[in-house]
């Protein structure tokens, strides 16, 4: 299916540059000339990207941006920004209004088509994914429908139970909480690769295969005694068990609660165990193409600040020492001025380098993570004043033999010393990057406020990217933190787990 694209700018002759650029690329095309018109078309259409022009009169592009983002369910739409404006102030804007990527007038034919395909392939794979996810809940909602129907067949005959258990694909689970017993079908000893009965049937046992990551943090008693309060009716987990042979598979546990005490907590739940690995594996890869899809734009949008924005503002700093050595010449008022140019392009230049290295580090690919860090670190120390940065390791010359995990770890630092910048006070930090036998350990510690780490969702401070890309290597982290005694960020990475 063609992907369809709205071209905005107030000026007819870009429009018809732009058409002509794109017309042979199979791509459906319609143009607006105004902020009012593009609105129109957008809550008319469903648009793959958005090509929209910055100056306009009336309404700018950025005015447009901000509706679009706000009014539309379609408001996740990529927007390239076509403007002549590449100032950083104006780049920025752009960035945190919603814009995903910018063109600068005039237009280049192959970059144009470059970002373009880049922007509509990464929506793709966001949607495939999101389709994904909206299929497996489906399925949730089909298998937990299918419980509660033969629940009521298992209910009436001893015997009938029996013969589901033997002929159902998933596992089956009977637990009485009050006792805390539990039995289940011969299916989960057929996905973890046992013979039936070949362990005993408890909950202690399935624990014992649990993964270590799915148990950390978790209070079993605690746990069990929500179970027995919560009001829902249904309940669901995933989580990994190991196999006979040593190896992880993915299940899903789903439950219902079939029998309430007198005092209505829970008394006794049924349930299913359902094989997900492969349905994990293909979420992982998904995942692991829009990270790496993420990581291409970065290393492109540092390309063109290093090769343009960085390149104009050296040759104007070299014009600029020219007119320097003829300054006194000048009036006081113009010396004052010309030297707050002076600071301003210097400090342009300086920023215009930290966002470059920030997006993406060559010496990662060239030199290896610990080159990389020891850089980022050199630069925090340049650029952040009243902290002190210090990083220790034990690498040495080597080099994590898998890039994705250099870049993991990397992309991962910059987070957190991000997360320290902006919210810590700390006067230290310290950083630690050890290869130790079986595993890769980062640390990241800082002497400032902290905070109440109990009360952190798996979506504040950035969490939620490292969550998503620790996950593609099975690597996990842990946070300690408490108000006024700093935070330790801990990522540990197995050596025989990675990718």
């Amino acid at each position: 299916m063609n992907s369809n694209i709205l071209i905005v700018d107030d000026n007819p002759r870009n429009l018809q540059v732009l058409g002509n650029i794109l017309k042979n690329e199979d791509y459906t095309i319609e143009f607006a000339l105004n902020g009012t018109s593009a609105i129109t078309w957008v809550g008319e259409k469903d648009f793959d990207l958005i090509l929209l022009d910055v100056m306009m009169p009336e309404m700018d592009g950025f005015e447009v941006c901000k509706v679009i983002r706000s009014q539309f369910v379609t408001k996740d739409v990529p927007i390239i920004f076509l403007t002549a404006k590449t100032d950083r102030e104006s780049v920025i804007k752009g960035f945190e209004i919603g814009g995903q990527d910018y063109i600068s007038k005039p237009f280049d034919a192959k970059e144009l088509l470059v970002r373009v395909k880049t922007h509509i392939d990464l929506k793709k794979s966001k949607q495939a994914l999101k389709e994904l996810n909206r299929d497996l809940e489906s399925k949730v909602k089909s298998r937990t429908q299918e419980l509660a129907t033969s629940n009521e067949a298992l209910k009436e005959s001893k015997k009938r139970y029996k013969y589901a258990l033997e002929a159902s694909n998933d596992g089956i689970w009977d637990w009485n909480l009050e006792t805390d017993s539990i039995e289940f079908s011969v299916a989960l000893y057929t996905m973890l690769g046992y013979e039936n009965n070949e362990f005993p049937q408890s909950r202690q046992e399935i624990q014992k295969r649990t993964h270590p990551d799915d148990l950390r943090g978790r209070d079993e008693q605690a746990y069990i005694s929500k179970l027995i309060e919560q009001d829902d009716q249904y309940f669901q987990e995933e989580y990994r068990l190991k196999t006979k042979s040593g190896e992880y598979k993915w299940i899903r546990v789903m439950g219902q609660v079939i029998e309430r005490n007198g005092y209505g907590n829970i008394k006794r739940m049924i349930g299913t165990h359902t094989d997900i690995t492969l349905e994990k594996q293909k979420n992982y890869e998904i995942l692991d193409a829009i990270l790496k899809t993420e990581d291409r734009e970065r290393s492109r949008i540092s390309k063109d600040i290093h090769d343009g924005l960085q390149q104009t503002l050296t040759i104007s700093l070299l014009n600029f020492k020219v007119a320097r050595d003829q300054v006194d010449a000048l009036s006081e008022e113009a010396q004052n001025k010309f030297a707050v140019g002076w600071d301003y392009l210097k400090k342009g230049i300086s920023e215009s380098r930290f966002v470059a290295h920030s997006l993406m580090p060559k010496a990662i690919v060239d030199y290896g993570l610990v080159s990389a860090c020891e850089s980022l670190i050199d630069l925090m120390n340049n650029t952040v004043e009243k902290t002190s940065f210090n990083f220790l390791t034990n690498f040495g010359e080597k080099r994590i033999e898998h890039q994705q995990v250099e870049m993991t770890l990397y992309r991962i630092l910059q987070e957190g010393l991000n997360n320290i910048i902006k919210y810590a006070k700390a006067t230290k930090v310290d950083i630690q990057l050890k290869d130790y036998d079986d595993i890769l350990l980062l640390t990241i510690e800082d002497n400032g406020v902290g905070f109440d780490a109990s009360k952190l969702t798996n979506t504040g401070l950035g969490l939620k990217s490292i969550q998503n890309r620790l996950e593609t290597i099975n690597g996990h982290f842990e946070i300690d933190s408490s108000p006024n005694n700093g935070t330790v960020l801990l990522v540990e990475i197995e050596k025989s787990q990675m990718n």
